[in-house]
Parts: structure tokens; sequence; C-alpha cells
């Protein structure tokens, strides 16, 4: 008998939880990005930082959590044409946001892969940027979301050619050292 009631007054909260939480998407988006900056804050004091792809997925996700919020509250506006409006402008502003940002987004999104990498033996998060040139940086591998912030090893591919690169060694205090390739 108690235990029923436990469960009866827990999934009323539950319920009560989740329909808060339906109703006020935006600022749940606005608390979540406010605690994943200071988590990747955090992060970074620590000489860590998250993979590539946490950061690609958590942009996705925010981003959507803001258009549905942004939505939600035009759909709760009373006025029939303040309403038309706020939609014609947010449109509107998705249109030039996106006119604007397509060229950065290509490269967030395509222009820097990561993968893990063994050189002599020691796992390695290498992150590749490419755009014009291609350049391979090398951090300490620590799990599949997060990996280290102090570069250990650069790999420099001038004009992507696929040949031996530049490769440049960096110690504790990230003096750099070129042990491959035509280094200057």
């Amino acid at each position: 008998m108690l235990i029923s009631k436990i469960g009866e007054n827990g999934g009323t909260g539950m319920i009560k939880a989740l329909k808060w939480g339906k109703q006020h998407i935006f600022s749940i988006t606005i608390f979540v990005i406010i605690g994943f900056v200071l988590l990747s804050g955090s992060l970074v004091l620590l000489h860590f930082r998250f993979r590539v792809f946490v950061y690609q997925v958590f942009v996705v996700i925010a981003l959507l959590g803001i258009l549905i919020g942004i939505i939600q509250l035009i759909r709760r506006q009373s006025n029939k044409a303040a309403r038309a409006a706020a939609y014609i402008a947010t449109v509107a502003v998705l249109i030039a946001g996106a006119f604007f940002m397509y060229l950065p987004a290509v490269l967030f999104f395509l222009g820097q892969t990561e993968t893990t990498v063994y050189i002599d033996g020691v796992k390695y998060s290498a992150h590749t940027y490419e755009f014009l040139d291609r350049f391979v940086y090398y951090y300490d591998y620590k799990n599949f979301l997060i990996s280290g912030n102090v570069l250990r090893m650069e790999d420099d591919y001038p004009g992507c050619i696929i040949g031996d690169p530049i490769r440049t060694v960096y110690d504790e205090y990230g003096n750099g050292i070129v042990i491959q390739g035509e280094g200057g």
C-alpha cells in the first residue's frame, strides 16, 4: 500500500516535470548550453577538451532546441497578426542565417575530421583540418568523448600533397622540433 502511494506521487511529479519541460524547450536549451559551456571550460582548465564530434552533435541539438523553442514561443501569442509577423521574421532570419553561415557550417562539419591513431605504440587523437592545405594535430587520447588539449605532434601537408609530411614534435613546454620532412 505504501509503495503504491509513493509510486503514484513520484509518477505524478514526473508527469508534471515532463509537461513543464515540453512547454519550456527554449529555456531548457539555454540552460543546457550554459551547462555545456561551463563543462567545456572546466575540461580546458584540466588540460582536456571534448572531441570534435561532441561539439558537432551538440551544436546541431542546440540549434534544433532553439528553433523549436522559438516556434513554441510564437505559437503562444494570442494576437494572430503578431504571430504571423513573428513567423515571417523567423523565416527571414533563418534564410539570411543560412545564406551567411553556409561556408562556416561546411568548414565546421566537413573541414575537420578526427580519428584515433597509434604512432610508435602511443594512442593519439588526430584532428585533421583541410581547406587549402592539410594539417593534422595530434593530442593525447583519453576516451571516446575527451582528448587532451596539449599539442603533441603536428603534420603539415602543404598543398595537400600526399607524401611525407613536415612533422613537428612538441615537448611539454610547447617547443617544437621538426623531425621529418622539410621544415624550417
